[in-house]
């Protein structure tokens, strides 16, 4: 969740999948941290592709995140379906980095505590 979401709403919880769903309403937004055209191309341009590596960057880069329309609209102007170019620039403190989005337009996740992916990034 986006650290703006969580100080809009403090009192959210996650009960539960359904009870949770049903409260992100209109203000809220399920996304894609890597979009997933990102993600296509990066197995698609792999020319020594396999399950191995498939399952590889699933599990790195196919995540997502609750945050404010506002904060979407952001994500949408400029990186709709790409990475900043800095992802993709070997050395560069950016690169291949799954939050290079949210990290560009400052936009700060927290873990929910019941998933703990973002530890893990």
């Amino acid at each position: 969740m986006s650290k703006a979401l969580t100080e809009l709403y403090p009192e959210l919880t996650h009960e539960g999948k359904t009870k949770y769903q049903r409260f992100c309403n209109k203000e809220f937004k399920h996304e894609h941290i890597v979009p997933v055209e990102v993600i296509f191309n990066m197995m698609k341009d792999d020319k020594e592709l396999t399950e191995e590596k498939i399952s590889e960057i699933f599990n790195k880069y196919s995540l997502r995140a609750t945050i404010l329309k506002c904060e979407n609209m952001q994500l949408d102007k400029l990186y709709k379906s790409c990475m900043p170019n800095e992802f993709y620039e070997e050395g560069h403190e950016l690169h291949g980095e799954v939050l290079a989005r949210y990290k560009k337009l400052e936009i700060k996740l927290v873990p929910r505590k019941d998933v703990g992916w973002l530890n893990k990034i």
